[in-house]
């Protein structure tokens, strides 16, 4: 802002001296300070009106102010006034509709005092004072928010390029661990096949996965799941070459792709090896000391070939290491290859299977020992057109990992009361039959409702009703999961623990679930009378049970020796092909007759 002395333009003389005329003059500015604001306000948007106003009157009080009594603005007022300025900046970032704010109010201004001037009679040599005050005025606070304005903007531009590297960044790499994500992968992939193309030389894709991820997710929580995945993210890049690549694509999913190698196969073998060396230590987590181990699955990266198709067989191979027992590896072959075709199949044609009736459900026996038949377990199974009789244990996981398993685990959970109620309506009226269920269906907010809606329909009694659950299913969301299975249990419906002791942390599951009995896995029960071993953990996993008011159910019984067994260990129930073969409801119709041997 202006101090006690301006200079005029051309040969006029500095004026020191407040004048009766300035007095007058500046007095008059000042009573005009609003309509000069409101003047200006009337040129520009919505956006800039509040500022430019503020802008205007404050630099016209200010002049009118220094005319009449010879005070300069103040350090505060000035830089108010530059604030107000770089607000207008802030309000609507061009810089050419904020210059044209400072020219209109230097204008307006200017028109006043020739008003005001000729009104009063003001000499033309304190007009000219006045109108190169406001010009210093308007030119001088113009420049410094031009310089604010500037610098601003360099500020911006270099956030900007910091923000879009960043983005750049988080789009080709993941959040957690910083390694390369799918995208970044998938682009070496091609990279890497290409090369082998060109040059000749050999990759190989190894493909992880965590074998007790999610139990560790369970029991322990995220934040120690998200450590976990940290930790073994650092050491597999402590494994590694620096021009190798490992990458994350997601859950507990890693790829390792080690390029330009002698000999691959052996390679990549040994990189295998040593992952498992390094995964054996433990990994603390707060106070806790964590175990993990992985399954991997090995692939070449073969010139030409698409990135999608390595990661697939490196895939099928790792399920294969997988279905083996954890902490394994696999190469890719062509058996492999095979039987991922078939899964991919079955997969697609599952999802038409219960519309063209190939699905049927079949029933096997359940006995109390040394006494009669007590009931009937339901199972799913599948006649394929073309492929014949379909394995449970081949399509079941298809199922499961599907949206399918939602409404056909309704249909057979309708099919199985209304034959349960057939069949105490044939005379056996304290039959139970019993439904195996997933974690897809527990975690259906809908599940129950479709539990009340069958014992409805069917007539049948929540009580003759049992639902299996396994261990695995309830890893996968044990809170959500246990509220789902109380709900059930206050129907009256019994809840049961399916092979039992071939999960993660069978004990855990023993307390605080509403568990009405065990099934104890086919794998102990199998060479029972020739292992001291597995009598041991069932004699110790019945003992538990009863003291829990638990019943327990010995499943897979094939031979008398089993029979025996289990019955001096305390087993209440069995089942198995030495007591009853699976089978369509008719078989066990008319008076039950029990198929056996």
């Amino acid at each position: 802002m202006p101090q006690s002395e301006i200079p005029l333009e051309g040969d006029a003389a500095p004026l020191s001296v407040v004048s009766e005329e300035r007095v007058a003059l500046g007095v008059a500015l000042q009573a005009r300070a609003d309509e000069v604001g409101r003047m200006v306000d009337r040129q520009f948007s919505e956006s800039l009106r509040g500022e430019a106003f503020a802008t205007a009157r404050l630099a016209t009080e200010l002049i009118g102010r220094w005319l009449a009594t010879d005070q300069a603005a103040s350090t505060e007022e000035e830089e108010r006034l530059a604030r107000q300025g770089e607000q207008a900046i802030l309000v609507d970032a061009e810089l050419a509709s904020v210059a044209k704010a400072y020219f209109a109010w230097r204008d307006c201004t200017n028109v006043v005092i020739a008003e005001e001037g000729a009104r009063l009679q003001t000499s033309d040599e304190l007009l000219t004072l006045a109108g190169n005050v406001v010009r210093f005025s308007c030119d001088g606070s113009l420049v410094r928010i031009v310089r604010q304005f500037d610098g601003t903007r360099r500020a911006l531009q270099q956030r900007l390029k910091e923000e879009q590297a960043n983005l750049a960044h988080r789009a080709l790499h993941d959040e957690l661990t910083g390694l390369p994500n799918r995208t970044l992968l998938t682009d070496r992939l091609r990279q890497s096949a290409f090369a082998a193309e060109r040059k000749g030389t050999k990759s190989m894709l190894l493909f992880l996965d965590l074998d007790n991820f999610k139990a560790i997710n369970d029991r322990f929580g995220h934040p120690a799941g998200d450590c976990l995945l940290e930790v073994v993210a650092s050491r597999l890049q402590e494994l590694v070459r620096g021009a190798d690549t490992v990458a994350r694509l997601g859950g507990d999913e890693f790829v390792v792709l080690a390029e330009d190698l002698d000999d691959p196969v052996a390679a990549a073998q040994a990189l295998a090896e040593r992952i498992h060396q390094s995964m054996r230590a433990p990994i603390p987590i707060g106070e806790r000391q964590l175990h993990t181990s992985v399954s991997i699955g090995i692939a070449p990266v073969l010139a030409d070939t698409d990135p999608e198709v390595c990661l697939a067989q490196a895939d099928a191979a790792m399920y294969q290491a997988k279905r083996g027992g954890p902490a394994r590896f696999e190469s890719f072959n062509e058996v492999i290859g095979k039987d991922n075709r078939r899964r991919s199949q079955l997969a697609d044609e599952l999802r038409l299977a219960h519309q063209a009736n190939q699905l049927s459900v079949h029933y096997q026996p359940l006995f109390k020992l040394g006494g009669d038949m007590v009931g009937m377990e339901a199972l799913l199974r599948w006649h394929h057109p073309e492929l014949g009789t379909v394995p449970p244990l081949e399509f079941i996981p298809l199922l499961e990992q599907s949206r399918e398993i939602v409404p056909i685990g309704r249909w057979v959970l309708q099919e199985a009361t209304r034959q349960c109620r057939l069949w105490q309506d044939e005379g056996r009226t304290d039959l139970t039959i019993s439904v195996n269920v997933s974690a897809r269906q527990l975690q259906d907010p809908e599940f129950c409702d479709d539990v009340v809606h069958a014992l409805i329909q069917s007539r049948l009694e929540p009580s003759s009703l049992a639902l299996e659950v396994t261990e695995t299913v309830l890893v996968m969301d044990i809170v959500r999961i246990g509220e789902m299975m109380q709900r059930i249990r206050d129907l009256g419906v019994h809840i049961a623990l399916d092979d039992f002791g071939t999960g993660y942390s069978s004990l855990l599951y023993l307390h605080g679930l509403p568990i009405d009995r065990l099934k104890v896995d086919r794998s102990f029960v199998a060479g029972l009378g020739s292992s001291e071993r597995d009598a041991t953990i069932i004699a110790t996993v019945v003992d538990l049970a009863h003291k829990l008011g638990l019943q327990v159910v010995a499943e897979g019984v094939e031979t008398e020796a089993e029979l025996r067994a289990v019955v001096d260990m305390g087993c209440d129930e069995a089942q198995g092909f030495l007591l009853g073969r699976p089978g369509p409801a008719h078989l066990f119709s008319a008076g039950l007759r029990v198929l056996t041997g």
